[in-house]
C-alpha cells in the first residue's frame, strides 16, 4: 500500500505540473506562471484534491521555483511505528525520478538545471512530518 501510494502520488504530481508549464517557457518562476494564470493554479488544486483518498489528503505549494508536495494521513488511518522509516526508505527509493521531476519543471520553465527544487512531505494528521525529501536536477 505505502509504495502503491507514493508512486501514484508522484505520477499524478508530474502530469499536473507538466501539464500546467509546458506553456511557460521564458524566465518566469513556477510561482510567477501559477499566479498569472488562475485555469492552471485551479487545475493544480484539483489535481492535488483527486489524488487525496479515504487514507490521505493532498496538497501542492508552489513558492518561487520551489515545489512541495504535501501527503497528510487522516485521523481515521493508524499508522505502524516504522512508518517514518519506511516513508523515507520510499523517497530514497525515488530520488532518480524526483530529480527528473525537478529537471522536466527547469526545461519548463526554460531554467538551468537544478533551479527548481522539488519536494516530497509526508505527514501524520497532527501535521508532524514523517519524512520528507528535496530534488533537484543534476
Amino acid at each position: 500500500m505505502k509504495r502503491r501510494s507514493m508512486k501514484a502520488f508522484v505520477c499524478a504530481t508530474v502530469m499536473a505540473l507538466a501539464m500546467m508549464v509546458t506553456a511557460c517557457g521564458g524566465s518566469k518562476t513556477l510561482e510567477e506562471y501559477m499566479k498569472s494564470d488562475p485555469a492552471a493554479q485551479k487545475e493544480l488544486e484539483d489535481q492535488a484534491a483527486a489524488q487525496g483518498n479515504d487514507q490521505m489528503d493532498i496538497t501542492i505549494e508552489v513558492t518561487g521555483n520551489d515545489v512541495v508536495c504535501t501527503a497528510t494521513f487522516k485521523d481515521s488511518v493508524e499508522l505502524p511505528e516504522d512508518m517514518a522509516e519506511t516513508l523515507s526508505a520510499g523517497i530514497n527509493e525515488l530520488d532518480s525520478s524526483f530529480s527528473s521531476i525537478a529537471g522536466m519543471l527547469d526545461d519548463a520553465i526554460g531554467a538551468e538545471k537544478g533551479t527548481v527544487s522539488y519536494g516530497v512531505k509526508y505527514c501524520d494528521a497532527d501535521g508532524n512530518v514523517l519524512a520528507e525529501g528535496t530534488f533537484r536536477a543534476e
